[in-house]
């Protein structure tokens, strides 16, 4: 674990130093590159185990589940923040709108289209998501054709993989300059929006866990903990608990990814835009920060990449956390 934080770390410290406020195209191109790379290596792992590819439809089910759960309790815990927020007065609602100047021109071109360019968007949004499902699919494909033998030895560079893509992580937050100066102007109760939204996951898992009970309940939790960053959790994961929970866990963060893509827009006109940020995990740092845009405002982009982001940082510490105490 010292590994990985240190990995991260490493990386914001460099992207402060030597890309802070510049042009770096090239990061995010090898951040994807690595990102498939390692869900490659793990479709690998599920398709030359033969118990697991017997089993991976009941595998879907209980990550949908596990899925449903989760976002159900996000959304209960942070309507409690919105109530909290809303009794408060106006402060915290205005302080949004005054730290969110500037943050929205990469998105607010979608607000006022017609229905082909949020289409568009919509696509453009969940083309990472069906590109991760591509990878992950050609890896299991490639495990039944052998590549990989049974119990991964030609996928051991796993970890050092993990490693490259933390460091890339990292200089990507260590690159934005403005962003900590942005986070600093919101109101400190709409800054618990990651930490209802961990508390929700966990209760809506507990609940889930207590009507299956297939796995752990501390094997469930690490699988929501991933918080829809599916590349890291399901590859800690299959470090940690073997590659049956991993492809468990891979699968549910990626339905929530693209659940809450296509949830974030009712649940924000119809129940509260905090709970529609809360059901998007990890994700409001990155895919479902245009959507919230359209759905919710821009007056929301701040509170939701702070979420997100916040949630990227705990990825790491709650999987490990959930698995070394299931272990």
């Amino acid at each position: 674990m010292f590994v990985v934080f240190g990995c991260l770390f490493l990386g914001i410290i460099l992207g402060r130093l030597f890309l802070r406020n510049r042009e770096n195209g090239w990061l995010s191109s090898a951040i994807t590159g690595i990102v498939r790379l390692l869900l490659l290596a793990l479709g690998l792992e599920v398709g030359a185990d033969s118990m697991i590819m017997g089993s991976l439809g009941s595998l879907g089910l209980t990550a949908l589940w596990l899925t449903v759960a989760a976002m159900a309790g996000s959304a209960l815990t942070a309507t409690c923040l919105w109530i909290a927020v809303r009794k408060s007065g106006s402060s915290a609602l205005e302080c949004l709108r005054k730290s969110s100047e500037g943050t929205a021109s990469a998105v607010e071109n979608g607000k006022h289209g017609g229905i082909g360019i949020r289409l568009n968007m919509l696509w453009e949004s969940m083309k990472g998501s069906l590109m991760v499902v591509a990878f992950f699919l050609l890896g299991i494909v490639l495990g039944l054709a052998g590549v990989a033998d049974a119990d991964g030895k030609s996928v051991s560079l796993t970890s050092y993989v993990l490693y490259a893509l933390l460091l890339c992580v990292g200089m990507t937050i260590g690159e934005d300059g403005d962003f900590f100066s942005r986070v600093k102007g919101l109101d400190r109760k709409l800054m618990l929006l990651p930490l209802m939204t961990a508390c929700g996951t966990f209760l809506g898992v507990a609940v889930m866990w207590a009507f299956f009970r297939q796995y752990l309940l501390t094997d469930c939790l690490a699988v929501g903990s991933g918080f829809a960053y599916y590349s890291l959790s399901s590859v800690f994961i299959t470090e940690m608990r073997g590659a049956e929970l991993g492809t468990v866990a891979l699968l549910s963060n990626i339905f929530r990814e693209i659940l809450a893509l296509l949830v974030i827009p009712p649940m924000a006109r119809t129940l509260n835009p905090l709970a529609a940020v809360s059901m998007g995990g990890a994700t409001t740092f990155d895919t479902s920060l245009p959507v919230i845009m359209q759905s919710a405002g821009k007056d929301f982009l701040v509170v939701a990449a702070f979420h997100g982001l916040t949630l990227d940082f705990s990825v790491p510490l709650f999987v490990t956390l959930f698995c070394n105490i299931g272990g």
